[in-house]
């Protein structure tokens, strides 16, 4: 059976506009929705990356204080590969000075400071049995200590440096240092290169 409305066309009309209406509602307020989330996804990654950035920068320094501290190690290896290259050039082949000078470290008392390491070519650091050309003399090590025990301490260590010899102290001073007082000394000491791996131009250890 076909079912025969009585309504006048006007209010046929009206309902219809008043369905279209909320369908475009309805319509417009899941696009808003969508929008909101789509907002809400791209601020909450906006706030993972900037949390990751400031880690990121709190780590670099960090890493560029600790690379602060030891500048100083760096600056005085430098030097040493300096000294080790001006050797190379005037008398070719020289022992390599950071595995000297880790021997040296190595037997270094805690209450000793060493403030200079130098290689020198004065015949009078070493005995005639020592003397061995194209190679260098021997090394001045200056520093201070707590007390006259300490540099005896050390000297005593230097001695069982097998790469070292004639280890002799020139001198030594006491100092004020504030109300304390300090001790400062020169070492100086013949080097025996057969004892120590040959470095190479670039300063490494020789095979």
């Amino acid at each position: 059976m076909k079912n025969i409305s009585l309504l006048p066309p006007e209010i046929k009309v009206r309902a219809r506009t008043q369905q279209q209406q909320r369908y475009f509602l309805l319509g417009s307020g899941l696009v808003l929705i969508l929008c909101l989330v789509i907002f809400g996804v791209l601020f909450t990654m906006t706030l993972h990356a900037e949390s990751r950035l400031n880690t990121l920068q709190d780590q670099r320094t960090t890493i560029a204080g600790r690379a602060e501290g030891y500048k100083e190690y760096a600056q005085l290896q430098t030097r040493v590969q300096n000294i080790e290259g001006l050797a190379q050039r005037a008398v070719g082949k020289s022992p390599d000075w950071v595995l000297l000078m880790a021997d040296v470290n190595r037997c270094l008392p805690p209450n000793v400071w060493m403030t200079g390491f130098s290689v020198s070519q004065s015949a009078e650091l070493i005995k005639e049995k020592d003397k061995t050309a194209n190679s260098p003399k021997g090394v001045i090590i200056q520093g201070w200590a707590a007390d006259y025990s300490a540099v005896a301490q050390w000297l005593d260590g230097l001695y069982n440096v097998n790469s070292l010899s004639n280890v002799s102290c020139q001198y030594t001073k006491q100092q004020p240092n504030g109300n304390q007082t300090q001790v400062s000394f020169e070492i100086t000491a013949a080097v025996r290169p057969e004892t120590i791996p040959r470095a190479t131009v670039t300063g490494g250890i020789g095979k």
